[in-house]
């Protein structure tokens, strides 16, 4: 919504930047102000019901949604060190995705919200097995049809690395779309065959060779994956779903109960910046008062009994 290609100094921000600095930066202070005020200890000197520091941050992070806080902080940092759209557009969607805990409080969407991250989860683990099929089968789709292809890794930019060739033709497979009109010789219209063109300027496309062994290939893979991988997908998100509707008002409670006991001493931001260092002052000075009263209840008993001791000292001579 702003420009970004260009930057003169602090007065070029917009008021949707500043915004957005702010609202962030008050938004991070409130999310780890916990971890930050917890007191560290070690193995050796034991803290009445504390924890270390590495197992707060490994609780922490068990949580799917504290996953999501920290994955939009990072890009966003990201995003205002580089000024790249980019990266404000990917901090900006997992914030959006963040914003769904907020509907885990309703009774109607709660559980459905539940069930999404639940198979969200299933579908990242399954994601590790799709991923190596998808780059065996690229391999093999771009061993046939560039053969002598040594430059993997273009030194012209990460757009031009060959991977995303090589798992772009695999992982649109998966979704029905063949693409074997890829597999044809000299299937591009704008491509060269020389191998000093191709190499020297990376916008010129190589022209792969036909080989009838990629069709083959690609039927089995697509037999494959969408037979057995897509289906198996499908059947853990209903043994997911199943397993949660049965559940549905235990998990609902109880992801209520954490929600709230959350939230409980949280300040909305941007106000924690004015209430936090006020509720800090406050904090502070009850505190001294307490001390200031215990130090005098402590004197007066001193004094009591220092004239306790002495009249019983002179009672004795």
């Amino acid at each position: 919504m702003v420009e970004l290609d260009t930057f003169d100094g602090i007065s070029s921000l917009k008021p949707y930047e500043w915004i957005v600095y702010v609202y962030t930066f008050a938004d991070m202070l409130e999310e780890y102000r916990n971890l930050a005020t917890i007191p560290k200890w070690s193995k050796n000197t034991k803290h009445p019901g504390g924890h270390s520091w590495w197992y707060k941050l490994k609780k922490y992070l068990y949580n799917f949604w504290n996953i999501l806080d920290v994955v939009s902080y990072i890009l966003t940092i990201i995003a205002i060190a580089t000024r790249s759209r980019r990266f404000y557009s990917l901090s900006l969607f997992t914030m959006y995705m963040r914003f769904l805990f907020v509907l885990l409080m309703t009774r109607q969407l709660g559980p459905k919200i539940i069930m999404i991250k639940e198979m969200l989860k299933d579908l990242f683990r399954f994601f590790g097995i799709l991923f190596v099929f998808m780059i065996g089968v690229g391999v093999l789709y771009h061993a046939n049809m560039y053969p002598k292809h040594e430059d993997m890794w273009n030194q012209s930019g990460v757009e031009y690395w060959r991977i995303w060739k090589i798992i772009s033709v695999p992982y649109w497979q998966i979704y029905g779309d063949a693409n074997t009109d890829q597999f044809e010789g000299n299937s591009r219209t704008q491509c060269t065959s020389n191998r000093t063109e191709w190499e020297n300027n990376p916008d010129i496309e190589r022209c792969n060779q036909y080989d009838w062994i990629l069709v083959v290939i690609a039927a089995f893979y697509m037999l494959i994956s969408n037979l057995l991988l897509v289906n198996l997908v499908i059947a853990l998100f209903s043994y997911r779903f199943e397993k949660v509707h049965q559940n549905s008002e235990k998990i609902y409670r109880h992801v209520r109960y954490s929600v709230i006991m959350d939230y409980k001493s949280r300040i909305p931001a941007p106000l924690n910046l004015i209430i936090r260092p006020l509720y800090i002052v406050y904090s502070v000075w009850i505190r001294s008062n307490k001390k200031e009263e215990t130090g005098e209840k402590i004197n007066s008993k001193l004094r009591v009994l220092q004239s306790v001791m002495s009249s019983e000292y002179v009672y004795q001579i």
